[in-house]
């Protein structure tokens, strides 16, 4: 069983004669026009339809990852690669999750799994890292080292396959890698190549926002989540990372009303429905925010999750 949650009042369910195709119509125009909420709705509606169809339970589960939403995102994008074994951007999407969880041993794997999934990459030999030593445990550090040197090698090999033509997974998946390690730097060396192939994917945009936000090069990051807001308004991960690199330049206020539009934008369209769509971590992170901008009056709001309360305070 997959163990996932579908929200029990769901709307749209109620529409009559909707099929997956239909319903998966209706969630990709919801996610054009940045209505991410009733998105995953559709999403849902047409997972329900169909529940061995891969590409459902990957699109899913991109949309709870988009919607900060880590743990239900990934049991989704598991299924999709349960479904489908060489589904490559499932394991690539489930190795950004399992990085933001920091379960950097499951991120391995599933780059691992990204790779063998392309037929141009699969003969590429990973080095093994070994259980233990002589009947004595492996100490987790030099795993982690061994394990990590692996597989960025076998990805270093991939690129190096076509020196001449950027393969945007490849770099992606190797952007993963240095983030993991703290190389920064060459991390958003990555992005910008990917970012070359694919520069109107707003996801990646907002990796090269979160890895120049974790280089302390705010100013920047912030640059890269407007661009990735640009291509999708609605992107509630991009929104809520640039909300935390307004914190970190000290512009408080817009970091508040960042946080506010993330809330009203998963509200939106969740009206009446049983389904928790608010995220604990955007309300904890305005609380903050309110504190450090000393608004003090406005905290019982936050404490209270009015969000209607504040629209006399914020444009959101």
């Amino acid at each position: 069983m997959h163990g996932y949650q579908f929200e029990q009042e769901n709307p749209y369910l109620q529409m009559p004669d909707i099929d997956y195709e239909q319903a998966m119509g209706n969630a990709n125009e919801a996610l054009r026009t940045g209505a991410l909420a009733s998105a995953i709705l559709w999403y849902e509606v047409a997972v329900q339809q169909d529940l061995e169809r891969p590409d459902g339970w990957e699109l899913l589960g991109l949309s709870r990852a988009e919607n900060e939403q880590e743990e239900p995102a990934m049991i989704c994008l598991r299924e999709s690669v349960r479904l489908q074994a060489d589904r490559a951007s499932a394991y690539q999407a489930l190795a950004v999750s399992y990085t933001n969880e920091l379960r950097y041993t499951e991120a391995y794997d599933a780059l691992e799994a990204a790779l063998r999934s392309n037929p141009r990459y699969s003969s590429i030999p990973i080095a093994q890292t070994p259980d233990s030593d002589g009947g004595a445990a492996t100490p987790f550090a030099a795993m982690h080292r061994e394990r990590h040197s692996s597989v960025r090698e076998a990805y270093f090999q991939a690129a190096q396959m076509s020196p001449e033509a950027i393969d945007a997974d490849v770099q992606i998946g190797l952007g993963v890698l240095f983030n993991i390690n703290h190389e920064y730097d060459k991390a958003v060396d990555c992005f910008r190549a990917a970012l070359q192939v694919k520069p109107t994917d707003s996801n990646l945009w907002n990796k090269l926002g979160a890895t120049l936000a974790n280089s302390d090069r705010s100013a920047e990051a912030v640059e890269a989540y407007a661009r990735a807001l640009e291509i999708r308004p609605g992107y509630i991960r991009a929104r809520y990372n640039l909300g935390i690199s307004c914190i970190n330049l000290k512009s408080y206020r817009d970091a508040a009303e960042h946080f506010l539009t993330a809330l009203s934008l998963q509200k939106l369209a969740t009206e009446g429905s049983t389904q928790r769509n608010m995220s604990d971590t955007i309300w904890t992170s305005l609380r903050t925010t309110l504190s450090m901008a000393n608004m003090p009056q406005l905290l019982r709001h936050a404490t209270a999750r009015d969000l209607e309360a504040f629209r006399e305070h914020f444009k959101f």
